[in-house]
């Protein structure tokens, strides 16, 4: 509360104990922070760089810094948004939700920005699921885990499970995340205005963000040009529109478009009304939508009223199962009691589960997959 732009220096800064997995959760944390550092005393045995941990820490830690660096045109955006309109970038969920308990009493989860929800997991994981395991209130409306792509059904407190890979974010329907458009080999040092932006969309209900950004010069808010794009989505109408630019820091932009747990062939985008450009086509729920100039205003069509997907939960239970530091048959049983779900009664698989003898960690987690979202269960 009232303690927005921070840091924490991740890792520790004296004393301690080496630990892996805490040192990579640190890092998740610091990626949904406003400034994320990597700090400590000076110590031969101090050392925070990613490639000082173990392999399975290292490589979390490396997926997770090189989102942040991708979050920079939504953070700058943020940090703008704190210097000139007093906005923090971090906030408790009071801020949105001041009459509901719930939102006073889970005290470690909070909003990052205006798009992203946070539950961090401050806990160890358990050695039989080898899962982290924390728990959140989700507000009213339907949300959707960014990462694992999972629909939560929201007005209720849920317990997550996430793998040392994964950290719980969440977006409610009608967020729009901006993304520098570089991933994988093609991200590199520097933050100079990114050439390519990935919007991440939910669809389910109107959204909006505004991307600013400026030159690099200046040495006071008072003293910067800012350029802002604006980014709009339509419900009902299925669309979204991006631009015209305000200022030219560029003369062209390539955009991206991720649907996040949306599915659909059936797109199409045009550009100043006029100009009609090929369909483009998904790589894992990306759409390239062409180069085009930032005075340019793009329209991406989902067509109307496009709604969020109903994802069986069925092969993400199979791979906490996989992963489950248990015997094998009963491994075996709990998948038997659970691979019909969709088509008899949610009822019948939970008896059928609690039937198993499995342990209560175990049951946990896969009934957490099993009640996100109640559209999955219907029969």
């Amino acid at each position: 509360m009232g303690y927005g732009w921070w840091s924490n220096d991740i890792g520790g800064h004296y004393h301690g104990t080496k630990d892996d997995e805490l040192y990579a959760r640190w890092v998740q944390l610091g990626c949904f922070s406003p400034i994320l550092r990597l700090h400590s005393s000076e110590s031969p045995f101090n050392s925070r760089e990613p490639w000082v941990f173990g392999k399975e820490a290292q490589l979390s830690s490396t997926r997770t810094l090189q989102y942040r660096h991708r979050l920079i045109p939504y953070l700058y955006s943020l940090a703008v948004g704190a210097a000139t309109e007093d906005t923090s970038i971090v906030e408790p969920l009071y801020y949105d939700y001041p009459t509901r308990t719930e939102a006073y009493s889970n005290k470690n989860q909070y909003l990052f920005g205006t798009q992203l929800m946070v539950v961090p997991i401050t806990t160890p994981r358990d050695t039989q699921t080898r899962l982290g395991k924390t728990k959140g209130w989700l507000p009213p409306g339907r949300w959707v885990d960014i990462f694992s792509g999972v629909v939560y059904d929201g007005d209720r407190t849920v317990t997550l499970h996430r793998s040392l890979d994964d950290y719980p974010v969440f977006a409610k329907e009608g967020s729009v995340l901006p993304l520098d458009g570089k991933i994988g080999s093609e991200i590199a040092n520097g933050a100079g205005v990114p050439d390519s932006i990935e919007i991440v969309l939910v669809v389910g209900a109107n959204g909006s963000f505004d991307l600013v950004e400026d030159d690099g010069t200046g040495a006071s808010i008072e003293d910067v040009t800012l350029s802002t794009t604006p980014i709009r989505y339509d419900q009902s109408a299925g669309t979204l529109t991006i631009g015209p630019s305000s200022s030219a820091l560029l003369q062209e932009r390539e955009w991206f478009v991720r649907l996040v747990s949306h599915t659909t062939s059936d797109v199409s985008v045009s550009v100043d009304s006029l100009e009609s450009v090929p369909n483009p086509k998904a790589q894992s729920g990306r759409y390239a939508l062409g180069k085009f100039s930032t005075s340019s205003t793009v329209i991406f069509n989902l067509g109307p009223s496009p709604s969020l997907d109903v994802v069986d939960p069925l092969p993400a239970v199979f791979r906490i199962l996989e992963d489950a530091q248990i015997g094998t048959d009963i491994k075996l049983k709990i998948w038997k009691s659970v691979e019909q779900f969709g088509s008899i009664s949610l009822g019948i698989i939970i008896s059928r589960l609690n039937a198993t003898g499995a342990d209560e960690k175990v049951k946990d987690a896969v009934e957490e997959l099993l009640f996100a979202d109640h559209r999955a269960s219907r029969v």
